[in-house]
């Protein structure tokens, strides 16, 4: 498959490529290095340090089930405090920004997984911090004039709180180096997923909802692969739905340079093409369908491409990074209940109608929130 080819950054359409594959790699995210002045697995161009970073993420994302429980008990509590503290709006409502909600428990999730002794981080820096990351990775990728990470005085504020000892000049000791991969691989996945299951009122949903929720009440990879309710769904056959749906990457580039060339070209590898193909995933390629994932063919085993591929899968794709989704997905539905519904705008200037598959652009649903009427 080609968007695989594209991603090994080896040989392309019988051309040879004299850049490594660190090398190719690395080029395309030297812009993402600039603004948040990091150096990881996923943009040096050292093998050794790439692997050892590697290594050492794997290490700490393998979960213990305790730790498992853990997350779950600090995590519900985060959703309650902003269930139970909502802003009042002009129309005698309660409104809870859903889109800041996500983003600012995904990064509380990556922190506790990552940095324990951010355990105590206010929820208002956080929120900061998730914010500052996001406005900054998308103008970035809009190509916006973005400040360099020691220029940026906004970012570097945000991380203040919580990281009082950065050193704007040590890439490789950046604390965001940790953070940036899990969080915008997991933020935008959680929300179209409760969007999905949530809210666009599928026959299914209530099911698929429950077996969600049942996973949060036992987050093990026993219960995780388990069959639900609903055509035996299980809750890792919705998160694979959701993430091919809506996968974190669109495009994952690589720049190549054929022999005898001093030039470079940069090739996408289209990931979002490859889930959403009719050919191999059938007439209902862009609905929500997690049934498909009782039994897939090898197209589309190859297809599903969420984290990359060989040799440079992300660390959270063998479980951390799907379970994670669910788990945060399961937990919102559990302490939701049926109280709250979805507007867009605080003050509910309509119900949004969500048809067909949900957009994937990074800030799509930033004006949607949960309201619920005073007591």
């Amino acid at each position: 498959m080609e968007c695989r080819t594209v991603i090994s950054a080896r040989d392309f359409r019988k051309n040879h490529n004299q850049l490594t594959s660190y090398q190719s790699r690395a080029k395309h995210n030297e812009r993402l290095c600039t603004v948040y002045g990091i150096e990881n697995s996923f943009t040096t161009v050292d093998p050794a340090y790439s692997n050892e970073f590697a290594n050492f993420a794997s290490g700490l994302l393998l979960l213990q089930p305790n730790q498992w429980e853990g997350l779950t008990v600090t995590v519900s509590d985060n959703i309650r405090r902003w269930l139970d503290e909502p802003v009042p709006s002009s129309s005698y409502k309660l409104f809870v920004p859903l889109n800041t909600m996500v983003q600012s428990l995904t990064l509380k999730f990556i922190f506790l997984t990552l940095y324990q002794d951010t355990l105590d981080a206010k929820d208002a820096a956080v929120i900061e911090l998730a914010d500052a990351i996001n406005c900054t990775w998308v103008a970035a990728k809009r190509g916006c004039n973005v400040p360099a990470f020691k220029d940026n005085h906004y970012l570097q504020k945000a991380l203040a709180p919580i990281f009082p000892n950065v050193d704007p000049a040590d890439e490789r000791g950046n604390p965001l180096n940790r953070i940036l991969p899990g969080f915008e691989t997991i933020w935008r996945v959680v929300l179209r997923l409760v969007l999905e299951i949530g809210f666009h009122h599928d026959t299914n949903s209530l099911l698929w909802k429950t077996t969600l929720i049942n996973f949060a009440q036992k987050p093990t990879r026993t219960q995780f692969m388990a069959a639900g309710n609903s055509f035996l769904v299980s809750a890792e056959h919705l998160v694979n739905e959701a993430l091919r749906l809506y996968p974190p990457k669109r495009r994952i580039y690589r720049s190549f340079q054929e022999d005898d060339s001093s030039e470079t070209t940069t090739y996408g590898a289209d990931v979002e093409g490859c889930h959403l193909d009719t050919k191999i995933w059938g007439s209902d390629a862009f609905v929500f369908n997690p049934i498909r994932w009782k039994g897939l063919t090898t197209a589309q085993d190859a297809a599903f491409i969420p984290f990359g591929t060989s040799p440079f899968l992300c660390p959270a794709q063998a479980s951390f990074g799907p379970r994670a989704i669910g788990l945060l997905a399961g937990l919102i539905f559990r302490e939701l209940k049926s109280e709250w519904i979805l507007n867009q705008g605080s003050d509910g200037v309509k119900v949004p109608l969500l048809k067909g598959r949900l957009s994937n652009e990074g800030n799509a649903y930033s004006d949607l929130f949960l309201v619920k009427d005073k007591d």
